[in-house]
């Protein structure tokens, strides 16, 4: 069973800057199948640093899931045409530009990101075949008292994962599908709706 180079902190602070998204405050969540049923128990750590210290034979794996959650959020977050609106759901400085598809709208800074956990001999073969499997999934935080979702890990669907102060977590199987490309734009409190409208699914088992 293949194991990762010995990590190298003082290197990783260098490179623990952010990738194409900015600004952005790092989060993962690190998951790992339950033994039954179809849900996963998840760990939260606040940077890829922190991620590579407690797995540090899946450096690489820290690394690939970072950048894929990146690229999820710059095509699944909710997107605005006025920054004040995005501030609006997400709090002040807490919103960035977003050009994609010719556009110049609003999206919140990536949060965080949940990954999940795999056996190390499958995350190897998939590394070096380059493979675009989904190990992660981009999560947001409001800094909006007003917010439905304020300081909450929430999900581009609206869905909460725990405040940020949450450590541990179950997570639906599915958490890591492809989401829909988000292409128009959504109103001011549009999100709160929405994340309002997931929570009263869930407590009705939805």
């Amino acid at each position: 069973m293949k194991r990762s180079r010995q990590i190298d902190l003082a290197s990783l602070r260098k490179a623990d800057k952010p990738l194409p998204l900015k600004p952005i405050t790092l989060g993962i969540m690190a998951a790992t199948l339950s033994a039954c049923g179809d849900s996963e128990v998840a760990n939260i750590y606040p940077s890829v640093m922190e991620c590579a210290v407690d797995n540090p034979e899946f450096v690489e794996m820290c690394e690939l899931a970072y950048e894929q959650a990146v690229e999820e959020a710059a095509e699944t977050s909710p997107k605005y045409v006025r920054q004040d609106e995005c501030e609006d759901d997400f709090g002040l400085r807490n919103c960035q530009p977003y050009t994609g598809m010719g556009n110049n709208w609003f999206m919140p800074a990536m949060a965080g990101f949940m990954m999940a956990r795999m056996l190390d001999d499958d995350f190897d073969i998939d590394l070096k075949k380059k493979k675009k499997k989904r190990y992660s999934s981009p999560l947001f935080m409001s800094k909006n008292r007003r917010s439905p979702v304020f300081g909450n890990w929430v999900g581009a669907t609206g869905k909460s994962y725990g405040s940020f102060n949450t450590r541990q977590t179950k997570v639906s199987s599915k958490a890591f599908a492809p989401k829909p490309k988000v292409t128009k734009t959504t109103s001011r409190g549009g999100f709160g709706n929405m994340a309002r409208s997931v929570a009263a699914r869930s407590s009705w088992g939805g």
